[in-house]
């Protein structure tokens, strides 16, 4: 049996939001909806980042050849309007091959992305480095199993960069991962929990790391 952690603190919190803003005013109207094509076949969002100067960056997939697909970064500014967009790939082909699943906008200006990548004929767990000028700087795969998905990823307060999300052992079991690396991708530490299935969520605490994950519980 599978149970998420920490869900009824967030139904509480969003109950109270809810409620609390239809006491004030109205119910709100969109400010704008706004539609992105890369031009390829199936695009896909699956995360955005509020940037410091207001702007948002979007990431997820996009088709970029046969049976091959990308990371795909868009950049648009307050009112949704599209600034730029730039689709990024290992060169590996699969069956939707590259997914990005988490984008934020490093201290310098640049972006991290984390999703999963194909690399000896099995999806990893891989992290993407891309500078200000949107030029990649380095692509990293991790992971301590056969395969694995990064699904979180933040920034530390000293630098530091930190992917969460799975792996998937030899032994086909899934194992929640989280690993720390330097601004060049190196990595500083690693780890694997036997007990989780998988790492939603990353917040950086005075002294530590929280996350969100789905614990499994086995009974006999």
């Amino acid at each position: 049996m599978k149970r998420i952690q920490i869900f009824s603190l967030k139904f509480l919190i969003a109950t109270i939001l809810i409620s609390t803003w239809s006491n004030v005013c109205a119910q709100p109207e969109n400010r704008w909806v706004r539609y992105f094509d890369s031009g390829q076949i199936l695009d896909k969002f699956i995360d955005v980042f509020n940037q410091r100067d207001g702007s948002f960056a979007m990431c997820g997939l996009s088709r970029v050849g046969n049976n091959q697909y990308g990371f795909w970064l868009v950049n648009a500014d307050e009112n949704g309007n599209e600034l730029t967009q730039r689709v990024y790939t290992n060169g590996l082909q699969g069956n939707f091959s590259c997914r990005a699943f988490s984008v934020i906008q490093a201290d310098d200006g640049g972006y991290l992305i984390g999703g999963r990548a194909p690399l000896d004929g099995a999806l990893k767990f891989t992290l993407l480095k891309i500078n200000s000028d949107l030029e990649q700087e380095w692509w990293r795969e991790y992971g301590l199993g056969a395969s694995g998905q990064c699904d979180a990823v933040i920034e530390t307060k000293a630098g530091q960069f930190v992917g969460a999300g799975y792996q998937i052992t030899n032994q086909g079991s899934a194992h929640a991962y989280i690993v720390m690396t330097d601004d060049e991708g190196n990595v500083i530490w690693e780890v694997s929990f036997e007990d989780e299935d998988r790492i939603y969520t990353i917040l950086e605490l005075e002294g530590g790391l929280t996350i969100c994950r789905i614990h499994r519980r086995c009974r006999k």
